[in-house]
């Protein structure tokens, strides 16, 4: 599924100065290629991610899933897009706090029976990313860093043919930022999927140095 920003300006920044690659322009997201979206705090990278998705509607211009206008989708049209095309993870990772990592993966694949990657899977991606001996605590008695890598596991743990990744290594240090970006890209291509990632820093390199850099 290819994605179409048309001239689109969300309403939060409609009063700035917005002259880099995506608000205001004719820009197409195509499927099988990658995305570095790199902006400063503040220039509307969760506000891109949410329009990407279909989060948001304030916003002047046009979004097209597949060329349909985004508007013209039904809600049950688009629960259906999102379970089956979209993988996200957002800047606030929206974890069940009170809930073990264990049980949010199993809370975000309970709509599907298959391709789901197996327990023992969770467990190795989980030691890869070194929270093996946190998947049965409480996310509320995490770091937020270790949160953040939680919420990666979390989004991998099911097909997806986009995956949104709203800065997902704020937190994480070179090394754990490495490892989970080494796992994203070797399941992204698992899937044979797309994938759009935020950031305010240029991390082209954990994406194998493939993809497209946008700035906002």
């Amino acid at each position: 599924m290819d994605i179409r920003f048309s001239n689109i300006i969300p309403t939060p920044l409609a009063e700035q100065s917005l002259n880099g690659d995506i608000w205001g322009k004719e820009l197409n997201f195509s499927f099988g290629e990658h995305y570095h979206i790199l902006a400063p705090s503040g220039k509307g990278k969760s506000t891109f991610a949410h329009v990407f998705y279909g989060l948001r509607k304030d916003y002047s211009g046009n979004l097209f899933w597949n060329e349909k206008d985004f508007l013209a989708y039904s809600i049950d049209e688009i629960q259906a897009v999102r379970s089956s095309t979209f993988g996200i993870v957002f800047q606030d990772l929206r974890l069940f706090l009170e809930q073990t990592p264990l049980d949010n993966i199993a809370i975000h694949q309970s709509d599907l029976s298959e391709g789901l990657i197996s327990p023992e899977e969770i467990i190795a991606f989980a030691k890869r990313m070194g929270i093996e001996d946190l998947l049965n605590k409480k996310c509320a008695l995490l770091s937020y860093g270790q949160r953040q890598r939680v919420a990666i596991l979390r989004v991998l743990s099911r097909p997806f043919k986009w995956l949104i990744l709203d800065e997902p290594f704020s937190h994480l240090d070179k090394g754990n930022e490495q490892a989970a970006g080494e796992l994203i890209m070797e399941i992204v291509q698992r899937n044979n999927a797309s994938l759009v990632i935020t950031g305010l820093n240029d991390i082209g390199e954990l994406m194998g140095g493939a993809g497209k850099l946008l700035r906002l």
